[in-house]
């Protein structure tokens, strides 16, 4: 029941990560597509594919060794079903997540730092340390209407 569980939480981290990567990278087709029966049906997928991973200890693949008398530990003894249940459980998974949120966040990190243009504060515009946007370096911007006698009232 244990490997069904754990199964079942880290597919529905993945379903979760895919539905992200979907919003993210394609955002007017995953308006489109959401609906309340593509939910229920990955929740349905993901428990039925954590059942069929834990289902081989149910069906008695986890047999034990027949030399072993007197105590034993209680441990999976089928070298098969821990490579395969650690595949499906944990690390195919793990890969999937690494995948999906490097592509979401790669665009973010080569997001060049100058084109964000920071709002500058205020003691840097009061020293002069800041050019306005569209203004040349050392160049005063003027008011329009200064020169003009009647512009709506202001002089």
């Amino acid at each position: 029941m244990d490997v069904t569980c754990s199964t079942s939480s880290i597919c529905n981290l993945v379903a979760i990560s895919i539905d992200r990567f979907i919003a993210v990278t394609q955002p007017i087709k995953y308006a489109k597509h959401k609906s309340n029966t593509r939910v229920w049906l990955t929740i349905v997928f993901v428990w039925v594919f954590s059942g069929l991973v834990g289902s081989p200890i149910v069906l008695g693949l986890n047999t034990l060794p027949d030399n072993v008398t007197g105590d034993f530990e209680c441990a999976f003894n089928n070298k098969y079903f821990v490579l395969f249940s650690s595949l499906c459980s944990f690390y195919i998974p793990c890969a999937i997540l690494v995948f999906l949120y490097y592509r979401i966040f790669k665009p973010v990190f080569q997001f060049p730092q100058s084109s964000l243009n920071p709002r500058p504060s205020r003691r840097q515009v009061l020293d002069g340390q800041h050019t306005p946007k569209g203004q040349i370096e050392g160049q005063v911007k003027t008011n329009p209407c200064d020169n003009v006698s009647n512009c709506n009232g202001r002089k």
